[in-house]
């Protein structure tokens, strides 16, 4: 047939494990107050992936424990967002 193209594949997101989708379930990452509780950088990581997001710049933040705060975007929207993490549970405060 001319001019019948197979339809474009979208690539689908990967699976997200038991592990992070718990995290997700337990906050809104929004501000330090609603972070989400990750026990590795790999967890922040894995989580902006769940998300669909896009890693910027990040910020380690002391409050009153350490946080990281990663400015993310929305590849679809272009749309940014601060991401924040409390990652008090591997990161030792002198």
């Amino acid at each position: 047939m001319l001019g019948s193209a197979a339809p474009a594949q979208v690539a689908e997101p990967p699976a997200v494990s038991k592990h992070i989708a718990k995290i997700l379930a337990r906050a809104d990452g929004r501000s330090p107050e609603t972070a989400y509780k990750v026990s590795s950088v790999r967890d922040e990581y894995q989580i902006l992936q769940a998300l669909g997001l896009a890693p910027g710049s990040q910020s380690l933040v002391f409050r009153k424990k350490p946080y990281d705060m990663l400015e993310a975007t929305d590849p679809k929207t272009g749309a940014k967002r601060e991401v924040w993490f409390d990652i008090s549970a591997f990161f030792s405060t002198f």
